[in-house]
């Protein structure tokens, strides 16, 4: 006996609520402040694959012009001066998850809709996919995943970065061996302070190329500063810190860049999150060392396609049934690119600052 073949285009491609879904997806994303489409966001974005077939996009930076130019009297022609270029191409990868029911015992025990709870738990699972990548990006060694790099790559890395890595509260611990470096950081010299926060912020407008930083609508610059919550807890603790939340300026800023701060440092927003990464057993004493991560515009790149058999969705849900209908089940899948900007073989708008992070 042959079993009844039913094809793919059983399932229901719940198209009417793919748009929510994206929607719903976006507002969990802790970066969706700092993303944008202008390359004066932190994160920026493309959209353009969306609209075209193609598997990578290149982003492009040109570099400042600064040459002396000339004045009245001087002769311009002969002495124009050449502009600079580099770009970072990112390739698109697709990521997929799915729940399914055991049966009809299962949804008639809950005393809710089981279904009902699959589309929120899979688009947290989608933007904490997208987060979970974002973060591991920001930690990469020259597009390794930090964890992946060997000594050599590190070490590499660590020349290329000079003038934007920061290995505790001083910059005499740098070392162009990057286990060298991190061993320099110990529990109570190290630990993320207001004076290494503007130390990283110096770095920052003294790189080069600089990082820029954020501008927002009355022209106020920022940076945007991710720290992991022990270093969080350690800034916090601090006489410092806690004297300039008491006096600083009015809360309730209203650009969605301050949403969620931690507060507000010399001009860098900090943001807490367990996302930053932390290195075990690498500083003084076997202590353990977070990457906290000073951002400023274009530090990461993102490229969100979408399916033209969906209706050009960004995200798309589909629901199918299995066993004779018994069982329900539903999948999320979205396309996108992602990586930390690297311009000329530099990271170009993070600087990575090196903290001791006890654990509790």
């Amino acid at each position: 006996m042959s079993d009844t073949s039913i094809t793919t285009s059983h399932a229901i491609a719940a198209e009417q609520f793919n748009d929510y879904a994206f929607r719903e997806y976006v507002q969990k994303i802790v970066l969706k402040p700092y993303m944008g489409m202008s390359s004066e966001s932190v994160v920026q974005v493309q959209e353009i694959l969306s609209k075209a077939k193609g598997d990578a996009v290149t982003f492009n930076l040109a570099r400042a012009l600064s040459g002396a130019g000339k004045v009245s009297g001087e002769t311009m022609e002969g002495s124009e001066e050449a502009m600079n270029f580099y770009g970072h191409r990112i390739t698109l990868e697709e990521y997929r998850n799915a729940v399914k029911d055991d049966g009809t015992l299962s949804r008639q025990r809950t005393p809710f809709e089981l279904q009902e709870e699959f589309r929120p738990a899979l688009t947290t699972w989608m933007a904490q996919k997208l987060e979970d990548k974002m973060f591991e990006a920001l930690a990469s060694v020259s597009g390794t995943v930090y964890g992946s790099a060997d000594t050599t790559a590190k070490n590499a890395w660590n020349v290329a970065q000079s003038d934007r890595i920061l290995f505790g509260a001083a910059t005499s611990n740098y070392s162009a061996t990057h286990a060298t470096a991190l061993a320099t950081i110990d529990t109570s010299n190290d630990q993320l302070t207001t004076a290494q926060i503007s130390l990283a912020k110096r770095l920052a407008q003294l790189s080069n190329p600089i990082v820029r930083p954020v501008k927002i609508e009355n022209g106020e610059e920022y940076y945007v500063m991710f720290v992991h919550n022990y270093c969080a807890r350690d800034l916090k603790n601090s006489d410092a810190w806690k004297n300039a939340q008491q006096y600083a300026r009015e809360r309730g800023l209203d650009n969605p860049i301050f949403t969620g701060m931690l507060g507000v440092w010399d001009g860098v927003i900090l943001k807490e999150t367990p996302k930053c990464k932390i290195i075990t057993g690498v500083g003084a004493s076997s202590s353990n060392v977070a990457i906290n991560y000073l951002c400023g515009a274009q530090a990461l790149l993102y490229c969100q396609s979408s399916y033209p058999e969906n209706g050009n969705s960004k995200v798309v849900l589909t629901e199918k049934r299995f066993d004779y209908d018994v069982q329900q089940g539903m999948q999320i899948k979205s396309i996108w690119a992602h990586a930390k900007a690297e311009f000329n073989s530099k990271q170009h708008g993070v600087v990575s600052v090196f903290s001791s992070a006890v654990t509790d």
